[in-house]
């Protein structure tokens, strides 16, 4: 499946991402930034709590950052479905985002290396195809 986004320079780019929630039995849309240089996919933790999620005793794990090495939560996630393709039960980590920001998370290399991504700045856009 090949993805085209017209993009601004120099603004953020938003892909769509979709969450399946256990108690209503469907998926629902939300805006993630593409993040080439994150190695996990984040979501906001009041957005887990919307989601029916337990935050408060969210396990952690060690990550490596520009900022140096941290402990970030970490949550299993049932479904999630990225331009067509739907992934297995993954782990994500959880941000402290407000309800405020238009940023519900941030997709990582854990499910972008599955994807060839080509930008092209002459036409403002991003390619993004299914690597097979």
């Amino acid at each position: 499946m090949k993805y085209v986004k017209k993009i601004i320079p120099g603004m953020l780019i938003y892909l769509p991402i979709y969450i399946y929630i256990k108690e209503t039995n469907y998926y629902k849309k939300f805006n993630f930034i593409l993040d080439t240089g994150s190695s996990n996919t984040c979501i906001a933790k009041y957005l887990l709590e919307e989601l029916g999620y337990n935050i408060n005793h969210l396990a952690k794990e060690k990550v490596y950052t520009p900022n140096g090495r941290k402990n970030m939560e970490v949550i299993q996630i049932s479904k999630i479905k990225f331009l067509g393709f739907e992934f297995p039960p993954m782990k994500i980590r959880a941000l402290d985002l407000t309800s405020d920001d238009e940023i519900h998370g941030l997709i990582g290399m854990d499910i972008l290396k599955f994807y060839n991504i080509k930008m092209y700045n002459p036409k403002n856009k991003i390619i993004l195809n299914r690597r097979k």
